[in-house]
């Protein structure tokens, strides 16, 4: 469980604790003096680490930026090395079957770079480069925001096979192969766009209005 808490039946708990079926507290579980500001969500991997992500600054009295990867025992994975972090919350973290990690939120900056503004996928658990949303070569969106046909411009006049729109939790919601999309059906709020060339694949973001 993970919140704004700082206590649990009467003791400190500072925003994370892991529970027996019974209610009581699984001591095996330690995360000393836990977060200093809220949990806002905790997914599970495969291998049952515990990916963290909020409002937080410190873990334990150590500086974790908004995003933490925790051993099955409450202490840090130092695998997971995220560097100087987010700026700002995560509110949103979604593992693609493909081993990459959607992070959403108010932030602006993934480890002092500001390519991807609220939304960023990190390549795999243990290699944390970015994927760049904003300036794929050669690939242009227009409008964006969008109300109804979204457009998209290759700049080399390379051909699209196909087009694909997925939310943030990682559901695909539109398939295509076309360089002009409507996009009017979709609730109004961030998408991602994968679009597959003869050169290769580009992951970008648009907003619906």
């Amino acid at each position: 469980m993970g919140g704004s808490f700082t206590s649990y039946k009467g003791v400190t708990e500072n925003r994370i604790i892991r529970l027996n079926a019974d209610g009581s507290k699984d001591t095996t579980f330690t995360t000393g003096t836990g977060f200093d500001y809220s949990v806002g969500t905790i997914v599970l991997n495969p291998s049952e680490k515990i990916l963290v992500g909020g409002a937080f600054t410190t873990y334990n009295g150590v500086t974790e930026n908004r995003i933490i990867r925790l051993n099955t025992d409450g202490n840090k994975d130092t695998a997971f090395a995220t560097g100087t972090g987010f700026n700002d919350y995560v509110g949103s973290i979604v593992l693609h079957s493909d081993g990459k990690i959607f992070v959403g939120g108010n932030f602006t900056t993934y480890q002092d770079s500001n390519e991807s503004a609220s939304l960023i996928a990190l390549h795999s658990e243990t290699n944390l480069a970015t994927e760049n949303f904003t300036n794929a070569n050669g690939v242009s969106l227009y409008p964006n925001p969008v109300k109804d046909i979204l457009n998209i411009d290759l700049l080399d006049n390379t051909s699209i096979s196909s087009v694909k729109i997925y939310d943030l939790q990682g559901k695909l919601l539109l398939e295509k192969a076309s360089n002009d999309i409507d996009v009017s059906s979709l609730s109004a709020g961030l998408y991602l766009i994968k679009i597959a060339t003869e050169k290769g694949e580009f992951t970008k973001k648009f907003i619906k209005e």
